[in-house]
């Protein structure tokens, strides 16, 4: 065995799930890079070398022609820590190689006999620097070595740009995992009642999901708090001090541009085109959560560490226009803009329907109306009031009755 982790944590479906993204990369004798928020490779990559079942379900009858060995960097690792791993994956697979002295010549014997050698380089971000990506693209391209970089850092944002040209290899593949859900997070409640020995309330575990949302290393830390203070009350469980702590440790995995745009987001700020890059990133890793056009924390916790400042602009209806504070907009919207603004202005917060909407701008001109003119308007609005500093949301879709004007 190369781990102690045991029993699988998380649903087996979401394992084998991510085993075979993994996996199917070495299959094509391919590297790539994936990419995790979650940051739990550190346990899933060993569970998963010691299951020679699901290896071999993925990887078919010939799983034994691969050479799967992992290496967790520390910022004092070396290249020679690499090679070093992957020789004594070897040993431990009681090869018989002949007795060559050269690396080099190993690896030559090895792709004869058509073995498949995959390294898999947790924390790969330690070694995102030339020298090292250099020996890792030449191995790639003279040893045939498939590497798969874990990293919770999105080493494919332009701030790493400079290195793709350098390492081609490492860029082949590029995965995203998404934070967990309510499924593997109720198996991961599982595991941690049987490994504390204790049973959790039902009201409890669906409180820190809602709080922790699908982070383990939050969740794990809430559950420990109430294994050790049993009598504490949920609020107490959801707010002590070390949890908190992680929570801050958690966020300060993004990197800083991805902070201030996530900051953007949660105060329905404007962002730039580069914002907007580092935003669908955060989607693709399932930091938030989208639902009726407007976004929030995938993990809640974290609005206790962030500084998310409340609106203090409103769009409101004066006797000589429509005012954004205390600034006159209205020279800035088109004659319909202005006319379905004011309309919405004045029935706030409440579903108007289409028909109501189409009516108050054509009414004199019916044939005008089209469910697409009106798409085309709203979407034009929406526009213009987020490029005056304002969400997009601020105009509700309600799918099959109408809008809701949330200014």
């Amino acid at each position: 065995m190369r781990s102690d982790i045991g029993k699988i944590a998380i649903t087996l479906s979401s394992f084998e799930s991510k085993a075979k993204s993994w996996l199917n990369i070495a299959k094509y004798s391919e590297s790539g890079l994936i990419i995790n928020f979650e940051d739990d490779h550190h346990f899933l990559v060993p569970q998963l070398l010691d299951n020679i079942q699901i290896v071999k379900k993925i990887l078919g009858n010939d799983y034994e022609s691969y050479i799967l060995s992992y290496f967790e960097l520390t910022p004092n690792s070396t290249f020679d820590d690499l090679k070093n791993s992957v020789l004594k994956e070897i040993i431990h697979r009681k090869i018989k190689i002949p007795s060559f002295r050269k690396l080099e010549d190993i690896m030559n014997w090895l792709d004869k006999k058509n073995y498949k050698v995959v390294l898999f380089i947790l924390r790969i971000d330690l070694f995102f620097n030339n020298n090292s990506l250099y020996k890792i693209q030449d191995f790639f391209r003279i040893y045939k070595i498939s590497f798969i970089g874990f990293s919770h850092i999105n080493l494919a944002s332009r701030q790493f740009k400079q290195f793709k040209s350098i390492c081609s290899a490492l860029f082949q593949n590029i995965i995203y995992e998404k934070l967990y859900d309510y499924k593997d997070i109720e198996a991961f409640f599982n595991y941690l009642e049987e490994l504390f020995r204790i049973k959790l309330p039902v009201l409890l575990k669906k409180e820190i999901f809602k709080t922790c949302g699908g982070n383990l290393w939050l969740v794990k830390q809430a559950v420990r708090y109430f294994r050790n203070n049993p009598n504490s009350g949920i609020h107490e469980v959801l707010s002590h001090n070390e949890l908190l702590e992680k929570a801050a440790l958690v966020w300060e995995r993004l990197l800083p541009d991805e902070k201030r745009t996530a900051i953007k987001i949660l105060n329905e700020e404007p962002l730039t085109d580069d914002e907007k890059v580092n935003f669908e990133y955060l989607i693709k890793i399932g930091f938030f959560i989208e639902k009726d056009r407007e976004y929030t924390l995938a993990i809640p916790l974290l609005s206790k560490v962030v500084d998310i400042k409340p609106k203090t602009h409103f769009v409101n209806l004066r006797n000589d226009g429509i005012y954004l504070g205390n600034r006159i907009i209205s020279d800035e919207l088109t004659q319909q803009e202005e006319k379905i603004l004011k309309y919405f202005i004045e029935n706030k917060n409440k579903v108007i329907s289409r028909y109501h909407l189409g009516d108050r701008i054509w009414k004199n001109n019916e044939d005008a109306y089209s469910d697409w003119a009106l798409d085309r308007l709203i979407f034009r609005l929406r526009e213009k009031l987020y490029s005056l500093g304002l969400s997009k949301n601020i105009i509700k879709t309600k799918k099959g009755v109408g809008y809701v004007f949330k200014g």
